[in-house]
């Protein structure tokens, strides 16, 4: 990982361990984009990732996770039902399965990608991206075990509960194998193309994709300084951080919810790996769900009609 100058010449490497610590680092250093792209706060030490603040340092998140509470720390988001049956008396019974992912890391509050960030993924501080296979793993076990109970008991009268659970944990440990093997290699393949990753998943509708710089409209004020835009601000604005000669280094572009979507850089280039070219200006573009939760972004060139002057 590293900064290239504006003819393209690498001028600074970063490197990194697998909690995001710097290594080797020398003197005082303006970029505030490190590990994993993500803001640093150097006065504090800690990243920023949208709903809490992650400390390299001891490896945690400085608040607990928002998303667990005593409704879905056991069961999970979605309980599932198993070993239904019908009582003497014709109630129907059942119990929920306990899920193991929402287990560990309800379990602990403060722990970052479940205490090994090699495998798991934590983009906005509140869910590893493999919880979600992991729990479809698991609706696949359901289902699986679901069938193998049903057939053994239309065909002897009674549920064969070794056969099921056996069937339903075997498919929950092929379905989980898959999907995170086939998870690495999209990784990997992002890392190889220069693409951003798919982080959140919108359980309830479709995801809405906000526009780059030349889609915005009803400007509510433009603001400048010489710090670096913020990953929020007010409501559809505009923010410019400048140099000391007046002209622009970045311009920042807030959504309706305030949310960054599209920062141009004037002063350094990007390489942008699918088309193998140095980009000089750039812009990045951040997507969002319905939510307003990250889900991916990309970096191409700023159109026409901006450039490195104030916007009066």
């Amino acid at each position: 990982m590293g900064l290239v100058s504006a003819a393209g010449t690498q001028t600074k490497t970063y490197d990194y361990d697998a909690f995001g610590n710097e290594k080797d680092r020398v003197g005082a250093d303006p970029n505030p984009f490190r590990y994993c792209g993500e803001y640093f706060d150097v006065e504090s030490g800690s990243y920023y990732l949208r709903a809490r603040y992650y400390d390299p340092s001891v490896g945690r998140f400085t608040q607990e996770d928002t998303h667990w509470n005593a409704s879905n720390m056991i069961y999970g988001d979605e309980p599932q039902q198993i070993g239904e049956y019908e009582d003497p008396l014709g109630t129907s019974r059942y119990v929920y399965a306990p899920q193991i992912t929402a287990v560990m890391q309800a379990g602990n509050l403060y722990g970052y990608g479940l205490g090994n960030p090699i495998r798991h993924f934590d983009p906005s501080g509140e869910i590893a991206i493999t919880t979600i296979i992991l729990i479809g793993s698991a609706v696949v076990g359901l289902i699986a075990a679901g069938v193998e109970a049903h057939q053994s008991k239309k065909y002897t009268g009674k549920i064969d509960w070794e056969n099921t659970i056996v069937t339903g944990v075997s498919w929950f440990f092929i379905a989980a194998s898959l999907g995170l093997t086939a998870y690495e290699v999209y990784l990997s393949y992002c890392a190889y193309t220069g693409q951003t990753p798919v982080t959140e998943v919108n359980f309830n509708g479709n995801d809405t994709v906000t526009h780059n710089s030349e889609a915005i409209g009803n400007i509510t004020g433009v603001t400048s300084g010489i710090s670096a835009p913020p990953k929020s601000a007010a409501p559809n604005s505009i923010y410019e951080q400048l140099n000391t000669d007046g002209t622009v280094k970045s311009r920042a572009f807030y959504d309706s919810n305030g949310n960054l979507f599209c920062r141009q850089d004037f002063d350094h280039a990007h390489f942008v790996k699918p088309i193998q070219e140095s980009l000089q200006p750039h812009e990045h573009n951040y997507y969002y769900n319905d939510q307003g939760q990250p889900i991916g972004g990309k970096v191409g060139p700023v159109p026409s009609g901006y450039d490195n002057k104030m916007i009066n």
